[in-house]
């Protein structure tokens, strides 16, 4: 494709934002209003613009036009939505969309529901209240009903489920008011016993009492204190145990739930008061007395949100008014950062939580209706705002008011979490994620055609789509293949073959065997060309020999053994120079104790390199080294007398380290060492035992000199790894290959492997191209630089001393995807969950969006005092 030009690319896109259907577990669960007992609004999800899987989603509508705020929780490995509605019903809904289970009340249901253990069975019950009177406790699994507590009113409860009285079991406590009713007297907090719905305690107030429970230990006293706030002007936090007011302090008319946290960084909690009449109050927790108030903020029914948002490791303080502006204030002082408005009001309380994926916090709300408020404005809004800077992130328009908290959860299961809200006179859940568009182009033929790849621009796809901030697109990989490259050596393998990538060529050595002369040529993977190179001495690389490159000019060797030999040899190979040097010996220890087994090279030898800097060391680089002999002098024995050494460049010498625990100094077939840029080397044990699958993998800490075993490959599949197994670092931050290598279950030979460093778990690839021989397998190499985000090729010599694969050279042809947060106005339309052929049409906007965009400078006149 032509540089410099707007480009169209076909592309495919899955339809379906808008859906009612949700599965997986999340990173933090949210299995109660706010988030937590502290109720604070924050997600401790990670960012969700990175996310690489996509599912089919569906879009449902509950019985009701006025929906509750959502919870998620996790059952028997799947997450579920809990829901309530205007139609008197609780929903369960499942991960494709379907009806777990739905229980009818005799009245609506706009509680907030609770997820949790109420009665110490190890299972989890919801509870929730109805406008019918009754605060219900149901199954999570079936919806079956557990008990049901008379409240004598109807109330919109958010229920807190808690051991606040510290025996060790779960307790109820919730708030009876029921902002419909604000005339009608309803002062009760109720705390029930979560076994049988019993009244543990109640407190009366003379004064409505609108905001949900929060709890913690607010004076570290060891135990636990319930804080609510009234409309009589006063928040109150009483003791868990017996519903006792500990201390209540006048602030002004409480309509929202009051968060517990650290606000100025001294240890010590305290509260965030929102009045409708009065400001924002921050009190210190323990006894009430003031620490800051702002009294130019007004209108307040939201609960505010906290956390930290510009890293300083002092929390803000997020307070959305219904004068249709947010306000961002520093949680140590109260002054005001900035604020954001709106031109509708603001009825739903703020979440947190990094979506941009800058490591810090930012901030989502949503907004009422023009149209339904009957005035002139703007449809409902959900926005997702930077917490650093205000600046718009994108927006989603939709009818309905947006009265719900927003909820973040991670929910299908992919790492990372996606974006639910709820309407009002709306029947719909909706679930925000990132859109994928997959792509077929490799990586710099993306960036050369794709403005979107840079900043500042918007990308639409058709009509319907629009994406603010084109930093927020990411290239990702979703997948890939392999390809023949139609070129080969005019060698096939030998017992030791060898290979490894630098940032140009792959370097191929064939160890020498009776018959077998010894070879080592590079590949140019850009023109297809071989270039024979100067062969080692003859007989000197054998079964086992491993390369490794230094970064720079020099290629570093160790020469292998056979079954009958001992050897120490250890190579360098000049670039420049084209000449092989020997170095100092591999040490000669006995890593055992017995046999007279002495360390020798072998087929379980590994090398990798790493930089001195890694380790505060600026004068020196290091190689570390598996030294898998695979006999003693007299007799087979394999594997048995491996060590793992450090070689210094500067001295030339040797060091050895400490062995993987659990390993019994043992490395064989298929072992492999490979630095990831930082502190850690990651192993692989090889195939030690012939008749036994193993797949055993260990992290070694550079700086500390300790190992710390990793799942095992055989966690994922079960023919472990053999000859020719190979670990590779592209520079990608968070992920490994590895190649299965020629497995003694000859069926899993061909298997390709990731290991997700930040998940700590193994991951399937494509296969190789076929079977590798019952022996030898492949071997991986990456040429490349190793700078993330920078074009490299992962290549495989299909080398092989029975002579299947002729020495073909193939490589991995990754499929990337532009990923990024995408809103949409095209699934108001209706359920649309199928692949379709799109158009990409990437531009450079002419400055209406970008990374910046300004907020409006006056707020709305509030409205004539209605709450």
């Amino acid at each position: 494709m032509p540089r410099g030009k707007s480009n169209l690319i076909l592309v495919a896109v899955l339809l379906g934002l808008l859906l009612l259907s949700v599965a997986g577990p999340s990173l933090a669960e949210w299995d109660v209003g706010r988030g937590g007992p502290t109720r604070t609004g924050r997600s401790e999800t990670r960012p969700f613009v990175r996310a690489n899987v996509l599912e089919s989603w569906i879009e449902n509508g509950l019985g009701g036009n006025h929906l509750g705020s959502p919870v998620v929780a996790e059952l028997n490995g799947r997450k579920v939505i809990f829901v309530g509605s205007r139609d008197n019903n609780l929903y369960a809904i499942n991960s494709d969309g379907s009806s777990r289970w739905v229980y009818e009340t005799g009245g609506a249901v706009y509680s907030t529901p609770a997820v949790g253990d109420i009665n110490g069975d190890g299972k989890l019950e919801v509870v929730f209240s109805s406008l019918d009177g009754w605060l219900y406790a149901v199954s999570a699994e079936n919806g079956a009903l557990v008990w049901k507590f008379n409240m004598g009113k109807a109330s919109q409860a958010a229920p807190l489920i808690y051991d606040v009285d510290g025996d060790g079991k779960n307790e109820v406590v919730f708030n009876l008011g029921y902002p419909s009713t604000i005339f009608e007297l309803r002062p009760y907090v109720y705390a029930l016993r979560g076994d049988n719905g019993a009244v543990l305690w109640t407190i009366s107030i003379d004064g409505n009492v609108f905001s949900a429970p929060s709890a913690a230990d607010v004076d570290n006293d060891g135990k636990v204190e319930v804080v609510f706030g009234s409309v009589n002007g006063r928040v109150y936090v009483v003791r868990g145990e017996n519903g006792g007011i500990k201390w209540n302090r006048q602030v002004g008319r409480i309509y929202s739930t009051v968060p517990i946290a650290d606000l100025n960084g001294d240890g010590q909690l305290d509260l965030i008061v929102c009045t409708w009449d009065n400001g924002v109050h921050a009190l210190r927790a323990s006894d009430g007395q003031p620490l800051w108030w702002v009294s130019s903020i007004p209108y307040v029914q939201t609960d505010p949100a906290v956390g930290d948002v510009d890293g300083d490791g002092v929390p803000e303080v997020f307070v959305a008014s219904r004068n249709g502006r947010l306000y961002c204030l520093r949680g140590s002082d109260g002054s005001i950062l900035w604020s954001f408005g709106t031109t509708n009001e603001i009825l739903s309380s703020p979440t947190l939580a990094d979506i941009d994926g800058d490591g810090v916090l930012d901030v989502l709300f949503g907004t009422d209706s023009a149209s339904i408020e009957r005035r002139e404005g703007d449809n409902a809004r959900v926005y997702a705002l930077s917490g650093k800077s205000r600046s718009l992130i994108w927006m989603y328009e939709r009818p309905g008011n947006i009265r719900s908290e927003i909820v973040v959860a991670d929910l299908d299961y992919n790492g990372w979490p996606e974006i639910l809200t709820t309407g009002y006179l709306d029947s719909r859940v909706t679930v925000f994620r990132t859109v994928t568009v997959l792509l077929e182009e490799r990586q710099e033929e993306l960036e050369n055609v794709i403005p979107g790849w840079r900043e500042n621009t918007v990308m639409s796809m058709s009509e319907n789509w629009v994406l603010f901030r084109g930093q927020e697109v990411r290239l990702i990989q979703v997948g890939g293949y392999w390809e023949n490259t139609g070129q080969a050596t005019t060698f096939s393998g030998g017992y030791g073959e060898a290979v490894v990538g630098t940032d140009r060529h792959l370097y191929i050595a064939r160890c020498y065997a009776a018959g077998y002369p010894a070879y080592f040529v590079r590949y140019n993977p850009e023109n297809g060309w071989f270039e024979e190179l100067a062969r080692p001495p003859d007989g000197t690389f054998r079964s086992g020999t491993v390369l490794a490159w230094d970064n720079g000019d020099n290629i570093y060797a160790l020469a292998g053994g056979r079954t009958d030999d001992n050897r120490y040899e250890f190579w360098c190979y000049s670039i420049s120079r084209n000449e092989w040097k020997r170095l100092a010996d591999t040490p000669y220890v006995n890593p055992v104790g017995s046999y007279d087994n002495y360390a020798g090279q072998g087929a379980g030898d590994a090398l990798t390199w790493v930089p001195g800097w890694v380790l505060g060391v600026h004068d020196d680089n290091y190689l570390y080294a598996f030294l898998g002999k695979q006999a003693r002098p007299g007799g087979y024995y394999r594997g048995h007398a491996s060590i793992f050494a450090r070689y210094s460049i500067k001295n030339n010498s040797w060091e050895v380290l400490p062995f993987v625990p659990g390993w019994d100094n043992q490395t064989d077939d298929g072992a492999s060492l490979v630095w990831t840029g930082g502190r850690y080397l990651y192993a692989l044990q090889g195939e030690y035992r012939e008749t036994v699958p193993t797949g055993d993998f260990a992290r070694f800490d550079l700086l500390e000199n300790r190992w710390e075993n990793l799942p095992s490959l055989l966690d994922l599949e079960t023919g472990g790894v053999g000859d020719g197994a190979s670990l590779l670092w592209t520079g990608e931050e968070d992920c490994i290959y590895a190649a299965g290598g020629g497995s003694c279950f000859e069926e899993h030979s061909d298997n390709f492997y990731r290991f997700n460093i930040r998940e700590n778990r193994w991951e399937r690839l494509p296969n190789l191209p076929w079977r590798i021989d019952f022996y030898v397998g492949p071997r991986l190499a990456y040429v490349g630089s190793r700078v993330a985000g920078s074009p490299g090729r992962i290549l495989l010599w299909a080398g092989n001393p029975s002579g299947a694969g002729s020495g073909e050279i193939w490589e991995y042809r990754p499929r990337f995807a532009l990923s990024g947060t995408y809103v949409s106005r095209a699934f108001d339309l209706g359920a649309a969950v199928s692949w379709d052929r799109l158009t990409l049409e990437a531009e450079t906007p002419s400055g209406m969006l970008g990374d910046a965009t300004p907020a409006p400078d006056e707020p709305l006149t509030p409205p004539d005092g209605s709450a």
